[in-house]
Order: C-alpha cells, then structure tokens, then sequence
C-alpha cells in the first residue's frame, strides 16, 4: 500500500486576478548556487523560512536555457518525496505538479549541493538521501541570528516592486556617449 502525501506549494509570483491574502510571508535566510546535475550550467537558490519555521526551497535562477517552476517547495515534502535507496530526480516531479520536468533535478541539485542527497556508489544518475542533521544545525543558526536575505518576499500587499529598467533612447545614448 502506498504511502499519501501531503504536498504543500507555495505560489509567491500570482498574478493580480489570485487573491493574495492568505500567502505566507517567508525570510529568506540563505541565498546559495550550485551546478545542475549535468553541470552545464549553474543554478542559483534560495531558502526561506515561515512564522512556524518550516523551511521552503526555491530556484531562482539557471544560467542555461532550462525552464523551471520558481514556486517555494516546502522542505519537508522535497525530503518525504525522495525514496529510501537508489533514484533519479523522477519521484520530485510530484511536487512540480504541471511544470517544467527541468525542475525536479534541478531540485535534486539543490539537494545534493545542500548534502541531503549523494551520488549512489555503483549506480550512474542514482542518487540516495542522507542525514540532514548538518544542513538542519546550520539552518537553526542562520533561523537563530535573525539572517534575513528578502528583498520582494514581504507582504505582497504592502510591497513595492522595484521599479523596471528604462529603455535606452537616442537622447539618453547621445548624453552618455558625451
């Protein structure tokens, strides 16, 4: 008998139509990056933590062409997703629910560069999880000393976008040739 569960996804980027009210406001509390599996390009993340302390990942970047969901993923669901024994990125794609396939290895990147998950010995492209006691002791310090890396992840209510790059006009290309 297979095992349910619980798979919590939190959309920050909604558009004005979604109701905004109910959305978690998280801490950014360690912005990091890491290869892709493949290691063709590199793939930036962050992690966040809510009132309750529950930790969440999110990709933010890819330096390559690879498309990917930029939705918080709770922690607690990328680690219960992830089979005992040897695996690819396949059982994440779950969690990535219609989206991009890219994202759930590039999720098992985040993971393996976090130290949660490791290559399988013997095994090409199979990982396994381990321990995360370490990766848990250092987000508790960064939880404890109050590290606060969020710029656009406060209250979507009060928060004011950055303003959009101006477009370069043959005014502004003449004052900045002299």
């Amino acid at each position: 008998m297979k095992k349910k569960v619980l798979i919590k996804v939190i959309k920050m980027n909604t558009s004005k139509k979604e109701p905004q009210e109910n959305l978690p406001i998280l801490r950014v509390i360690k912005s990091a990056s890491c290869p892709t599996l493949t290691g063709t390009s590199e793939l930036s993340y962050h992690i966040a933590v809510d009132a309750e302390k529950a930790l969440y990942l999110k990709l933010s970047s890819n330096t390559g062409n690879g498309h990917f969901s930029n939705e918080y993923i709770a922690y607690n669901d990328a680690k219960s997703a992830f089979p005992l024994g040897p695996t690819s990125s396949i059982p994440l794609r779950k969690l990535f629910k219609n989206k991009s396939l890219n994202s759930s290895g590039f999720l098992l990147a985040i993971l393996l560069n976090l130290g949660i998950a490791e290559p399988f010995p013997g095994k090409l492209r199979r990982y396994q999880t381990c321990s995360d006691e370490a990766f848990l002791k250092s987000i508790d310090i960064l939880i404890q000393s109050g590290e606060d890396l969020s710029i656009a992840h406060t209250d979507p209510a009060t928060s004011i976008p950055p303003p959009k790059p101006r477009k370069k006009t043959q005014s502004t290309t003449k004052s900045s040739k002299s």
